[in-house]
């Protein structure tokens, strides 16, 4: 049995937090009655909302330019299925854009 020790101020001089950080799912999974004891000292949650279209079209650029793109390499109608996709999600569409650039490489287009 494994347990978790927790605490704030382990003394005057060196108080101690935790930050938990996870998907969505993480949330559910702590609204168990298995992490009640957990759950009763996180003071606060926050969940973050996916990139906006603007943002989105930003993040791919930047991305392409650090990796040496020169010019736009997705077509307006890709953009927007990888901006319905990922849901702003950077770590997806940054997947998407992989397997594009890879389908149209082993496609030699």
């Amino acid at each position: 049995r494994k347990k978790l020790l927790h605490s704030r101020n382990l003394d005057s001089f060196s108080p101690i937090a935790f930050i938990l950080a996870g998907p969505t799912a993480m949330l559910t999974r702590l609204k168990s009655l298995a992490f009640a004891s957990l759950r009763r000292r996180i003071e606060a949650y926050y969940c973050l909302e996916g990139l906006d279209e603007e943002e989105r079209k930003a993040y791919i650029e930047q991305q392409l330019a650090v990796a040496g793109g020169k010019h736009p390499i997705f077509p307006p109608d890709i953009l927007t299925m990888i901006f319905e996709h990922s849901k702003g999600v950077p770590s997806t569409i940054t997947r998407l854009c992989t397997n594009c650039l890879l389908d149209a490489l082993s496609k030699k287009k």
